[in-house]
């Protein structure tokens, strides 16, 4: 006869979110004011007179697409003409982010929201969502670690994480005010996600668990239609319910229920959420791809439950525990095989996306957040991206799940549900940093609440040397933190005035594009193609869009940069035109980082800038422009971008000098030198 589940295993607190008591609520009160105050340090870098500006790159086209899905509410697009220019491409962001700062727009705008209105709202949004994360981290930790019904200890841990969430840089600088990205909204939905998907778990009756997985299934849905990586996410709960099953299997335990119900319909309910979304904001289509909201993600849905399903029916057909394993294994492989050779689109996208974050293509080697968390884009380890993340919360959390374990292993802990979950959660996103440091913000939970754990089981000692140890752990977390928060706040990534000036003076200076865009500029038309385009490196791609209100050949999604990187490697004036003509761009913008600049610092010359990029992009050798002394040579000076920036176009035909920015730096010949150029490109 199979053994039942013990009751300790799945104990319970009453569903929802009960709050114990007037100083719990106080508590989580001050601590979500604490992590709005610490947003709101960057106010007087973003309000600067009468004008609003943004953090960072990508929030200038959240703000286009904001701008835009308010002046047309409820509608949004997502095939943009400004892009690419002149073919135009499919925008592959989910538009739940951008419609939520439009739809709250609209409703503070009673309907028609001024751009300053959407701004304002664009701005806070990153500020709100990112606070209410530290009290949704809260009834996390509770759901993880509770044992009974009023847990003191489940609460401390709750307490301390979030307050943790609060201040640590890796979650702060993807939600101060002015970052406008949807970043932060997948640390909120995920968080929400798995906080249902918890209770769900605990739950020790039906009518408890279809709510909560029902409720989880909305929020899967909603962070498909947030955030592209959403399949990590169903991912985690298929890895989950694998482990789940094997250990229940091992244990000769009955069917795990709670595991069946709890998985399925949060499948269920995210698929069929995700259909009734997707069918009422685009036209059906038939695409399957993971490049952007499609057919894809419906049949991924679809086939995790699938395997839920066939979980199940092997749980109770097989008693041996090792047969079970053997047959899950070649489940796993038949589905395997079926998807690669009956689905090859399906199979394409995963492998496509598995690739995405796993390997260093080309064009990933340009972006920062793409890199591994321990290794520089040169392959040589270093810690500097993880302690400007997490500071020594990175350490502290390495021991708190040393002591997680260890506490497991000698029973201390049970290893329920709940905390087999959070530990495949916490391990998958391990594993996805190690590949690229843009996953820090997801993993800073982890760490949070595994430092937090660590210090709550020293605070429990009855030793006092060990509770002073506690409080020195505690102040190790906090004082880095603020550090790095204060250093992150004095020097903000955002535009200089320079680049705010230079596009203003586009805007109003050069012909208003006449199509490509119907009622309002933001709103583009995919069968109809703007008249000219704008040529530059496409780290400035999103800020001319938005500032300037112009298209671009290259953005910040790297769409356009192989022909922006041959412009300006180009070594005479009829290659580069061949690349305008090509592109129907009509005017170029060159700057200072563009180029090769020398930098000397602590004796040694290194040569950066965007130049540096371009080639490796190319496949070219950087040493084709350096002379023996490691200084750009004549080759350099003769590329079409040293022509334009260091010689204003001298000898070039085509090519009008139209604009210079104030502000001047040394070039490599130390003469003083505009940051920003432009030119006007008159055409063979």
């Amino acid at each position: 006869m199979k053994k039942k589940i013990k009751p300790e295993l799945m104990k319970k607190y009453p569903p929802g979110f009960q709050l114990t008591g007037r100083k719990e609520i106080i508590a989580l009160a001050t601590l979500f004011l604490i992590a709005f105050a610490i947003r709101m340090l960057t106010y007087n870098s973003i309000f600067v007179g009468d004008n609003i500006r943004f953090l960072e790159f990508d929030t200038f086209y959240h703000m286009r697409r904001a701008v835009s899905f308010a002046e047309n509410f409820p509608h949004v697009w997502d095939f943009d003409t400004f892009l690419n220019y002149p073919y135009g491409n499919i925008v592959g962001w989910p538009p739940l982010f951008d419609w939520t700062i439009a739809l709250i727009a609209v409703i503070l705008g009673s309907g028609h929201p001024g751009i300053h209105l959407i701004e304002i709202v664009g701005v806070f949004f990153p500020v709100f969502i990112g606070s209410l994360s530290a009290v949704v981290i809260y009834f996390i930790c509770k759901e993880i670690f509770a044992q009974s019904d009023t847990d003191a200890n489940a609460r401390k841990i709750g307490l301390i994480s979030a307050f943790f969430l609060s201040i640590l840089p890796a979650f702060t600088q993807v939600s101060y005010l002015g970052f406008v990205d949807h970043h932060v909204a997948e640390v909120l939905l995920s968080l929400t996600l798995y906080l249902f998907f918890f209770k769900a778990l605990r739950a020790d009756n039906l009518k408890n668990r279809l709510i909560f997985s029902s409720l989880s299934g909305l929020v899967l849905a909603l962070i498909v239609f947030t955030w592209l990586g959403s399949p990590i996410f169903i991912g985690i709960i298929l890895i989950y319910t694998l482990f789940q099953n094997i250990i229940d299997k091992k244990n000769n335990r009955d069917p795990p229920v709670y595991l069946e119900d709890s998985g399925l319909v949060v499948f269920t309910s995210a698929l069929f959420f995700s259909i009734v979304i997707y069918f009422s904001y685009k036209a059906p289509s038939l695409l399957i791809t993971s490049g952007e909201i499609s057919f894809f993600h419906f049949g991924l849905l679809l086939i995790s439950i699938v395997i839920l399903v066939i979980f199940r029916l092997l749980f109770r057909t097989i008693r041996s525990w090792n047969r079970y394993l053997l047959t899950l294994v070649g489940m796993l492989l038949i589905i395997y095989a079926v998807i690669y050779f009956f689905l090859p689109e399906t199979y394409g996208n995963l492998y496509s996306g598995i690739d995405y974050l796993t390997t260093q293509q080309t064009v990933l080697q340009q972006v920062k957040e793409a890199q591994p968390l321990f290794l520089t884009s040169s392959g040589k380890v270093t810690l500097e991206p993880a302690w400007y993340a997490f500071n020594t919360a990175l350490y502290i959390g390495i021991a708190g799940i040393t002591l997680f374990f260890y506490r497991i292993i000698n029973k201390s802990l049970i290893l329920n549900p709940t905390k087999l979950m959070f530990l495949v959660w916490t391990f998958v996103f391990l594993i996805l940093n190690l590949y690229q440091t843009r996953f820090i913000y997801h993993f800073v939970i982890h760490l949070s609440i595994l430092s937090a754990f660590l210090i709550t089981e020293f605070t429990n000692s009855n030793r006092r040397h060990i509770k002073i140890i506690s409080i020195v752990l505690f102040i190790a977390i906090l004082i880095p933190s603020m550090q790095t928060n204060s250093l992150m706040i004095q020097n903000p990534l955002m535009l200089s005035d320079d680049w705010f000036s230079s596009l203003g003076w586009l805007k109003n200076n050069t012909p208003e594009v006449s199509s490509g865009y119907q009622g309002s500029w933001s709103f583009p038309v995919k069968d109809q193609i703007p008249d000219y385009g704008v040529m530059a490196w496409w780290d400035y791609g999103n800020y001319i869009l938005y500032l300037a209100k112009r298209p671009v050949v290259a953005n910040n999604f790297q769409l356009g940069a192989e022909d922006s990187a041959k412009f300006l490697t180009s070594e005479n004036e009829s290659e580069a035109n061949i690349i305008m003509d090509k592109r129907k761009a009509r005017y170029v913008i060159v700057d200072y980082r563009s180029g090769m600049n020398v930098v000397r610092s602590n004796g040694r010359t290194s040569i950066r800038g965007s130049f540096v990029s371009a080639t490796i992009l190319l496949g070219k050798d950087i040493r084709y422009y350096l002379d023996k002394n490691n200084f750009p040579n004549e080759k350099y000076l003769n590329t079409t971008y040293a022509r334009l920036y260091l010689f204003n176009g001298k000898g070039l035909n085509n090519y009008k000098l139209i604009y210079k920015s104030q502000t001047r730096y040394p070039d490599l010949f130390n003469r003083p030198i505009e940051e920003i150029k432009i030119f006007e490109y008159k055409g063979v």
